[in-house]
């Protein structure tokens, strides 16, 4: 189940529950609530009433208070993914730097909301980092939810299965209460000693769960679930959603307005993070957001067809520099490619073909000063 949050003027929440009730690639299972002011939101967290996994935020006025808001958030780590919408830039570095997942500028039309939600949803999709918490031994352990192939029952345990990997973890638990917990990550009960992950499914054959990693068996006690959860599956993985996306991508990039400009702020006190971000400050790239998951490498430079960021001025080269984040070191690493260097920080050129480690906030140039970007 998708848990929705909406803060914002009677006009946009009605216009957001419209877009959510038609937009395709959001399922009919979901929560929504709706809220008029930061303060109504503030006093939900105080009183520990407050889960959802998308908050629709709105910046007016000055922004303080909504940034302040996901500021606090991330102070008191909440895994929740903010959308902010607000009629200019101005706010866009203070709020990539409260982990925003987007920054909309209104109006938002439902081309761009049906875009960025199909991006959303692909992201929480492939690179989900949640993890199941259990017991073991007395000590607390942390399982990756998105590493599981496969749960299993054994009497009064449950073994964890995991993907491309002999490990496998036990403890103590139920497999109906363990379902319950899962189900919002697209787990999918085939039979009475197996939970599996949905997104490893391949096919149905007969009395059989087809997996990349191997067969399960459909009782027919569960059968009718496991095929309408299929369907689902393959609606996702075999619609023409591509197609769609990259027109609608299109469509997204022609409606922005490239004139407006963000103010480069201050540091704030950063709180762990689960994957990088980096923003450009300077350049054609200016107010452009980028993702960067663990251990994921991405490639700046002037050559499209080669790079994930891509800068199109001949001093830039065409494969300038890599850049990966480390999560469990909270920083980032870029190794210099190129012919006119990279600068961090502004001081100096980094060692060529060298990985060169950069703290949050670092600010790195291509070439000069003119194409600059910011590790978030």
């Amino acid at each position: 189940m998708l848990r929705i949050a909406i803060c914002d003027t009677n006009e946009y929440q009605n216009l957001l529950k419209e877009y959510i009730s038609k937009d395709t690639d959001i399922e009919d299972d979901y929560e929504l609530e709706c809220f008029d002011s930061v303060l109504e939101l503030k006093d939900r967290v105080e009183a520990s009433d407050f889960s959802f996994d998308i908050l629709f935020l709105m910046i007016r006025d000055n922004g303080a208070d909504s940034i302040a808001f996901a500021r606090m958030l991330r102070e008191r780590r909440y895994d929740i993914d903010v959308f902010f919408l607000a009629d200019n830039y101005d706010y866009m570095e203070e709020a990539f730097r409260c982990r925003a997942f987007n920054y909309m500028l209104k109006p938002v039309s439902y081309i761009k909301f049906a875009y960025e939600m199909k991006q959303y949803l692909n992201e929480k999709s492939t690179y989900q980092k949640e993890t199941l918490n259990v017991a073991i031994q007395g000590k607390e352990h942390h399982l990756p939810i998105n590493t599981i192939l496969y749960f299993t029952s054994d009497v009064r345990k449950i073994g964890a299965f995991f993907l491309n990997d002999d490990k496998q973890v036990w403890f103590y638990g139920k497999l109906d209460e363990l379902q319950a917990k899962l189900d919002r990550y697209g787990f999918v009960r085939c039979h009475q000693s197996f939970l599996i992950n949905g997104h490893r499914i391949e096919g149905i054959d007969g009395d059989e769960v087809i997996t990349s990693d191997g067969h399960f068996p459909i009782s027919r006690k569960y059968a009718s679930e496991v095929k309408n959860k299929w369907e689902i599956i393959k609606k996702k993985l075999y619609s023409n959603a591509f197609n769609s996306m990259t027109q609608d991508a299109v469509s997204y990039a022609d409606s922005m307005d490239d004139t407006k400009t963000s103010a480069i702020t201050g540091q704030y006190n950063c709180v762990p993070i689960k994957y990088g971000m980096i923003t450009g400050i300077r350049g054609n790239n200016r107010n452009t957001v980028y993702r960067l998951y663990d251990d994921e490498e991405i490639v700046m430079g002037r050559d499209s067809k080669h790079t994930e960021i891509t800068v199109s001025v001949k001093m830039v080269s065409r494969k300038h520099c890599i850049v990966r984040f480390d999560a469990e070191e909270q920083s980032y690493y870029i190794m210099d490619l190129s012919t006119n260097g990279t600068f961090i920080n502004g001081v100096a050129v980094i060692e060529k073909n060298v990985w060169v480690k950069a703290a949050r906030g670092s600010v790195i140039w291509l070439a000069n000063q003119d194409y600059a970007f910011m590790f978030l």
